[in-house]
């Protein structure tokens, strides 16, 4: 083809697989930071039993909750790295997008390398956000049924409020 879509495809599928498991655990080691990633665990535990069914699905949870184990004992360097894995990914797929439309690229890649760091992190909180809400509004509905609910409830109603108003 004219402007070699289909290499560029292949490139980004082969990228993107080499970036999904640094960038899990980046998010994971960023969720149990902020005490949200139980909810998360619980909505993907959710997600995939109703896409896999329950057999398959406890068996990727087992690996996951062992994956998420090691994710949360990283240290700095490794955050870096893995949110640095990221970013490059995310130029990946910029620079491919502009090849195939034909735009001009950015002259100045620490501007470049800036919006891709806010993209990461905006993306992330937002995505905390939304676990955080969820699992408030399901304790909630629990608690109108009758069922209890754990005391981080409560310290996730409080934080609630703080996120949405900083972001």
């Amino acid at each position: 083809m004219k402007d070699d879509v289909l290499n560029s495809a292949s490139g980004l599928v082969y990228s993107t697989l080499l970036a999904i498991v640094p960038a899990l655990t980046f998010l994971f080691s960023f969720f149990s930071g902020l005490g949200v990633l139980e909810p998360l665990l619980s909505f993907l535990s959710e997600a995939l039993t109703e896409l896999a069914g329950g057999q398959t699905s406890e068996q990727v949870m087992a690996a996951l909750t062992t994956y998420t184990k090691n994710a949360t004992t990283l240290g700095i360097v490794g955050l870096v790295s893995f949110l640095l894995t990221m970013v490059l990914l995310i130029n990946k797929v910029w620079s491919v997008i502009n090849r195939i439309y034909r735009s001009a690229q950015s002259t100045n890649p620490f501007k470049r390398f800036m919006g891709y760091m806010t993209f990461v992190i905006i993306t992330t909180l937002l995505l905390a956000l939304y676990v955080s809400v969820q699992s408030v509004f399901t304790d909630w509905y629990l608690n109108l049924i009758g069922y209890s609910v754990g005391p981080w409830s409560v310290v996730i109603k409080k934080v609630i409020p703080v996120l949405i108003i900083f972001i």
